[in-house]
């Protein structure tokens, strides 16, 4: 498999949020826009900011299930509580993870995939050095550019070996001549 020398592999969180714009609610935003926005463009989080556009929150579809959905065990308290919570009266500020861990733009990809696994998030905000949203990264996502950037080193040691591996018809290595012992 040869790499595209055209195609440059992501190093840092913010290359992988290049072209994709942010979205970004208020706290008083409706739960159900939410998600009729995070389902229209394929994506799983969003950011809760104040008036400033400063991140406060974070909203998941996995933390609107479980603010819609937790609650007594016994079924027709359930389903009282599913009415209560559901998410034509819960806004963003209801359902959001307050002031989550956050990543910089110029965090190295290797280190924001670690630092995800290591406290078990599947998203996490990217903040500007001027406290704006910049995106939410997706674990996944990260962990596509990682195994992108593996695959292309890779590509490239084989490219090596093969290049070094076999003598040329006038003797040495990959054009080069070996020292004689």
């Amino acid at each position: 498999m040869q790499s595209n020398a055209n195609f440059k592999i992501p190093q840092t969180v913010i290359d992988t949020l290049s072209g994709v714009k942010p979205l970004v609610f208020s706290a008083k935003s409706k739960v159900l826009d939410i998600l009729k926005d995070m389902r229209k463009l394929k994506r799983g989080a969003s950011s809760i900011v104040d008036h400033q556009k400063h991140l406060i929150g974070m909203v998941t579809e996995k933390e609107i299930m479980y603010r819609v959905f937790s609650g007594p065990m016994d079924w027709v308290e359930g389903l009282d509580g599913i009415i209560e919570n559901s998410p034509e009266k819960l806004s963003a500020w209801d359902v959001m993870i307050s002031n989550p861990k956050v990543l910089n733009p110029y965090d190295d990809i290797d280190d924001a995939l670690e630092l995800m696994k290591s406290y078990g998030y599947r998203y996490m905000p990217v903040i500007t050095n001027n406290q704006k949203v910049a995106g939410i990264v997706d674990y996944y996502d990260l962990y596509e550019h990682v195994e992108a950037k593996t695959r292309d080193m890779i590509d490239f040691k084989d490219s090596l070996i093969s290049y070094f591996g076999y003598p040329e018809l006038y003797g040495g290595a990959g054009g080069y001549k070996l020292p004689c012992r």
